[in-house]
């Protein structure tokens, strides 16, 4: 503790400042022999004393603060996270083509709209990202429609064009592709499960994508990220 008895709270980004906190000793002549000896004595046990719950209401007041710049959110995991300030998360993990894969992204990118326009104009959501070993990864539902909160829908390898992939609202239609320049693989089965969906602004849930090469599965709680 700094001299003087005075205990500062940090500082915090974005926060409200809490006032500082401190001990301060009284003035008293200064008294010589043993006399002063037993005042110092004590001064020093009621210092100690007065410390104790002084700092434990400067920890309180620092876990309050953190609290308040933290992100709130209930459950645990990636599906417990109430994003802020363009904050999300997604996570997957599983085997495609014998290769481990794991997504692990607090910021991947979202985007509603048409994710490949070579194939004609439609309606998609997106999330972009990268997997731990550094390739490019990106997961497309091509018929965000039918996605609604509280809901599980069956993930089919429904064979259609673009266009008529936006009008299907009983399965889920999810393409994955693992790196730049390669090709998608639609999931041939699986479950997408949706808790929250507040379109163009927030997608959570969990899924598992049986894929003709491999599993993935994992949670999404996915925001726009702020503009750059």
């Amino acid at each position: 503790m700094p001299r003087g008895g005075r205990l500062h709270t940090p500082s915090l980004a974005r926060c409200n400042e809490v006032d500082n906190i401190g001990v301060d000793e009284p003035a008293a002549d200064k008294p010589s022999g043993r006399r002063a000896a037993m005042i110092r004595r004590h001064r020093g046990h009621r210092a100690r004393a007065r410390r104790v719950p002084a700092i434990g209401l400067a920890v309180g007041l620092v876990a309050a603060v953190l609290t308040g710049c933290g992100t709130a959110g209930t459950g645990q995991g990636v599906a417990g996270i109430t994003p802020r300030n363009g904050r999300s998360g997604l996570s997957l993990s599983g085997t495609v083509d014998g290769r481990q894969i794991a997504v692990n992204d607090g910021a991947p990118r979202m985007r509603v709209g048409d994710c490949d326009p070579n194939q004609g104009p439609d309606t998609d959501l997106c999330f972009f990202s990268r997997a731990i070993d550094g390739n490019f990864f990106a997961l497309i539902v091509e018929n965000p429609d039918a996605l609604a909160a509280d809901q599980a829908l069956p993930v089919a390898a429904e064979q259609c064009a673009p266009q008529a992939c936006d009008e299907i609202s009983d399965v889920a239609v999810v393409d994955v592709q693992l790196g730049v320049g390669t090709q998608r693989v639609r999931a041939e089965g699986g479950q997408l499960r949706t808790t929250t969906v507040q379109p163009l602004r927030r997608y959570a849930g969990s899924l598992t994508l049986e894929l003709p090469n491999g599993r993935l599965s994992g949670t999404f709680e996915v925001v726009p990220r702020p503009r750059e």
